[in-house]
């Protein structure tokens, strides 16, 4: 069943056209109690323009608490590279997350 709030809240950042009329899409996140409007659940649909494709490959957010990102890095080469793309990102998430304050990033590495 869907609510008439869904559209509205799966736009609110206005990137996610391609799922906001998803019924099974708006279904899973009901089902699985995730919030369209939880920052990180935003962050995640919105990375690949935040950090860029070729980036947003070898590093992704992992978790958000304390104002602090947590992001995995493919191997440390990509987590040196984050070093340079942190206050480009920082700014970025700033731009698009008005609200939100990201006070740092920290990679991990993925382990093989």
């Amino acid at each position: 069943m869907k609510d008439k709030n869904d559209n509205e809240i799966l736009c609110k950042y206005g990137s996610q056209n391609a799922i906001k009329n998803d019924k099974v899409i708006l279904e899973l996140l009901k089902k699985y109690h995730i919030d369209a409007n939880d920052f990180f659940f935003q962050l995640l649909l919105n990375w690949p323009k935040i950090a860029k494709e070729g980036f947003s490959n070898h590093v992704k957010p992992f978790e958000y608490k304390e104002n602090i990102l947590i992001v995995i890095c493919d191997n440390s080469s990509w987590a040196s590279q984050l070093q340079f793309e942190k206050r480009r990102l920082m700014k970025k998430i700033q731009e698009v997350f008005p609200e939100q304050k990201v006070k740092n990033i920290k990679p991990i590495v993925k382990k093989v």
